[in-house]
């Protein structure tokens, strides 16, 4: 685990908030977070809590351990 999260966390964030046609202002409701700490959030600038991670992976389908996987592991690199 790393001590802050991944820099490429937000990206996937904000793809799997598209791919459920979720705009960023539904989506703050949802998580129960102000708009621009969702786009915080997709830019990769916040350090997400556990209970966060939670609501995250709630709305957008992902488990739990998945989500935080991605967002405090660095990405395998490419060979």
């Amino acid at each position: 685990m790393l001590e802050q999260p991944s820099k490429e966390y937000g990206a996937f964030i904000q793809f799997e908030r598209n791919r459920k046609n979720l705009t960023r202002e539904k989506f703050s409701v949802l998580i129960r977070i102000p708009v621009y700490m969702v786009e915080r959030l997709e830019n990769s600038d916040v350090y997400p809590a556990d209970s966060l991670i939670e609501k995250i992976s709630s709305v957008l389908d992902i488990p739990f351990h998945v989500l935080k996987t991605i967002i405090w592991n660095d990405p395998p690199e490419n060979k």
